[in-house]
Parts: structure tokens; C-alpha cells; sequence
């Protein structure tokens, strides 16, 4: 989610040094690994435990910093950590609720160390009404960096179309069950043979596996293997299957409402940074900003009449090329606009 605001920052010609839980590399591999950001150094760190992070801070000042750039700014524990470098702080709030409790983040805010950023325009509208601090202090960040125009692999076949089903295996927060519900009891009457790609684990993964089998829907789902080790989907494999497939699917339920209103979905950022057409409802594409190919307005998961035909796929893939462009100029403006609000040159 980070990757477009630290190329934002390489493009404004500002040296970074990010520091990552390397847990993640060990989960599941490295994500920056072909992303080419220049003047970017990646340091994967031990960030658990006190000893750890007083080992990262003295780091961190060694590099002489001129400011913060915090990828989840909103929990106490991350801002009172912050709070001892006095540095003014470019922080990404993904739950104003949250950064509302928290005395040592309102504080940076109180004495206008904090430029914010929210991940679409309806998180951002509410960011400034829950935190009228941060009125003129916040902006849209889209965070749709997963690669480059020149490392596309968009090339749909005419035998097959591969949707990817973005987001963790998580019947909570993603619509499986009534997908697996709707195959199991219509089919999918397409022109075209679809298959849905699950390219990652979740809670819910062993679930999904063992309604495949019970209903025989094998046919409909290409499953990503697991590491042994991580129990996770390395980012290579999950990259490649994003690069390469024809449509994102984000399944959000039609219940969670909260998405369309205080909430950003990656599965959605997924889509955009992947600059593929995202079957969802029109009204996430209203609130998005995005092209909806939109499915049976009855099911959110009912593709039947979806128009799949590769002259269709290409048009939309240009739109959505064009939208990802936009929105990494955007990101520099807006980085340009934070710097500056805190009284720092933006190159």
C-alpha cells in the first residue's frame, strides 16, 4: 500500500529509507523486489519488541531525517513512538476513529506536525469530519503502485478469461460464500470459460478449499499453492497472477457498506494499480473512480451477462491505464502539498 508514496517521494527527488517488519519478507517475499523505485533504500527490520524499535530510532536519526513519512498513522503506541524524533510526520490515517483516541497522535496534530492522508476521496471527507484539525491538512493518497505500465502481461486469450479475486480468502470481508453459493446452484452460462484465481491465503482459505470439493467446482477456481513454511502466497506468485490476469473481481459484500463510506478496499487498489477492468457494482465505481464492468444488478456475483469479449477488455484496460497514470501525478501533488504544509521543500 506504501509503494506509491515512497515513488511519489523518488519522483519529487527525495532520498527514503523505509523500514519494514521483516516478517513480511520472510511471510512472503520481497515486494519491492522489481518495483525499480530509485532513491529508495529498504531496510526489512526486527519491529517487534522495546529493544527493537530504540535500535530502529537510532537508525532512523543516523539518516538525519528531515521528516516521517508513517504508513498507518492513527494508534498511540506508533505516535508516542514518533513523538520522541519531533520531526513534522506525513501519516496515511486509515481509521480516524481510532486516531481520535489516541492522545500522543492528537497532540502532533494539535501542534500541526501532521500532514494526513486518505486512501480515496470519501475516506478523506471522513478524516476532516472527524478530525476538524485536519481540515486543509489532508489529502488523497491513491495507493495503486503495483507496477509498471512496461511489465504488464495483459494478453487475453480467446479460450479462457482468468479473474482475479483480490483480497485474503476472508468470507467476513469478501463475498465467497455467496460465489461459491451462486456456482454451486447456476453454474456460469458465459460465452467464454471463466476461471477465478485465489492468489493468496486468509482465514478462510482451508473453507474455500473444501467447498471447491464438496461441490465439485473444481472447474471454476485456480488456487495458488501455499508456501509449506508461511502458510502465505508469495508476493512473486501473487504479482505474476495479478500481471497476468484479464478482469479483478474485489467480491465486497453488498452488506458492507462501511467500504463506500469511511472504508478503503485494497482488493479495489489492487484493480487499479494492476490497471485491470474490476467487475464490482456501479456504485463502487461512482465512489472509486473507476469504470464498473458491472454484474447482474439481482447477484453482485452473477457474471453471466458480462460482456468478457476481448474487445471489451482491452477498451476498459485503457481506461484504466489512464486512471492509474492520473493518479500517480496526483500522488506527487499531493506529497508536494503535505511538504509544504509543513513547511518543507518539496525537492
Amino acid at each position: 500500500m506504501s509503494a506509491g508514496f515512497l515513488l511519489g517521494l523518488s519522483e519529487l527527488h527525495i532520498q527514503t529509507q523505509a523500514f519494514y517488519n521483516q516478517k513480511i519478507l520472510a511471510q512472503r517475499g520481497d515486494f519491492f523486489a522489481d518495483l525499480k523505485i530509485e532513491r529508495l533504500s529498504v531496510d526489512y527490520a526486527l519491529l517487534e519488541g522495546v529493544p527493537a524499535w530504540k535500535d530502529v530510532a537510532g537508525r532512523l536519526l543516523k539518516q538525519n531525517p528531515e521528516f516521517i513519512f508513517a504508513n498507518t498513522f492513527q494508534r498511540d503506541g506508533i505516535a508516542k513512538w514518533l513523538t520522541q524524533f519531533g520531526l513534522p510526520i506525513l501519516g496515511v490515517v486509515h481509521n480516524p476513529d481510532i486516531l481520535k483516541l489516541s492522545d500522543h497522535a492528537m497532540s502532533l496534530v494539535a501542534q500541526g506536525k501532521v500532514f494526513a492522508y486518505g486512501l480515496a476521496p470519501h475516506v478523506v471527507e471522513k478524516i476532516t469530519r472527524t478530525i476538524p484539525e485536519l481540515e486543509g491538512r489532508c489529502a488523497v493518497y491513491h495507493p495503486v503502485f503495483w507496477m509498471r505500465p512496461e511489465d504488464d502481461l495483459f494478453a487475453p486469450t480467446p479460450n479462457c478469461r482468468r479473474i482475479f479475486l483480490a483480497g485474503a480468502v476472508d468470507y467476513k470481508n469478501r463475498d465467497f460464500e455467496r460465489l461459491v453459493a451462486f456456482l454451486a446452484r447456476d453454474g456460469l452460462q458465459t460465452d467464454i470459460p471463466v476461471v477465478f484465481q485465489v492468489c493468496t491465503g486468509g482465514p478462510d482459505r482451508k473453507r474455500l478449499e473444501q467447498d471447491i470439493a464438496d461441490f465439485g467446482l473444481q472447474r471454476f477456481f485456480e488456487l495458488a499453492p501455499l508456501d509449506p513454511q508461511t502458510g502465505r502466497v508469495p508476493h512473486a506468485v501473487y504479482l505474476h497472477s495479478l500481471r497476468s490476469c484479464d478482469a479483478v473481481m474485489p467480491l465486497l459484500p453488498q452488506e458492507r457498506k462501511d467500504y463506500l463510506f469511511n472504508k478503503y478496499s485494497t482488493a479495489i487498489a489492487a484493480g487499479i494499480g494492476s490497471m485491470r477492468p474490476i467487475i464490482a457494482p456501479k456504485i463502487y465505481g461512482e465512489v472509486y473512480g473507476f469504470p464498473a464492468l458491472e454484474p447482474a444488478l439481482h447477484d453482485p456475483v452473477d457474471i453471466s451477462a458480462l460482456d468478457l469479449s476481448m474487445p471489451r477488455l482491452l477498451a476498459v484496460r485503457a481506461e484504466m491505464k489512464a486512471i492509474w497514470t492520473r493518479a500517480m501525478a496526483e500522488n506527487q501533488v499531493a506529497i508536494a502539498q503535505g511538504l509544504a504544509a509543513l513547511g518543507l521543500r518539496a525537492s
